[in-house]
């Protein structure tokens, strides 16, 4: 029987470790990229979410659509879109965006008012997760940690705590 000595990595496992390497680094590149056409889209809804607010201060009450809130689309690659209860909905259109992921994909930018305030949520729509940013990510996919864990921290911790929504 003979025995074989082994001496590292053979050229085609060195080749294979190679190619899943870069196919998990092209991965998350193309993760990055769709990230960063979401944010841009999101950075451009601003001005939409500013003319929201300004149509709300002179009003008293949300628009109810685009026309009412005096804007147009942001751009040719996403459709941006006023509701009925002044949410602003963000389409990535099909024809325009290169990123097959984000077409037809949507973000809704939810109005809520409190305290005459307008405050924006953005975990709605039909757009994956893992192409948001963190602040948009839908609530029930967020970690939240068990309601045992109040029993282990001090009072004032716990209000903290309740006020963040970590519970």
């Amino acid at each position: 029987m003979m025995k074989f000595k082994s001496r590292g990595f053979a050229l085609v496992e060195s080749a294979v470790s190679l190619i899943a390497v870069t196919s998990i680094a092209m991965s998350i590149n193309q993760q990055n990229v769709y990230k960063q056409e979401v944010n841009t889209a999101l950075e451009s809804a601003k001005t939409a979410q500013e003319a929201v607010v300004s149509y709300y201060k002179s009003n008293g009450v949300l628009p109810t659509s685009n026309a009412e809130a005096n804007i147009s689309e942001i751009n040719s690659k996403q459709s941006l879109k006023i509701n009925e209860f002044g949410d602003i909905i963000l389409t990535f259109n099909k024809n325009q965006t290169k990123n097959d992921e984000l077409a037809n994909k949507t973000i809704v930018l939810e109005a809520k008012v409190i305290d005459d305030k307008i405050t924006w949520q953005c975990n709605q729509g039909s757009l994956e997760n893992k192409y948001r940013p963190q602040e948009c990510v839908s609530i029930e996919s967020r970690v939240v940690p068990a309601k045992s864990v109040e029993k282990d921290l001090p009072d004032n911790m716990i209000d903290f705590v309740y006020k963040a929504n970590l519970i």
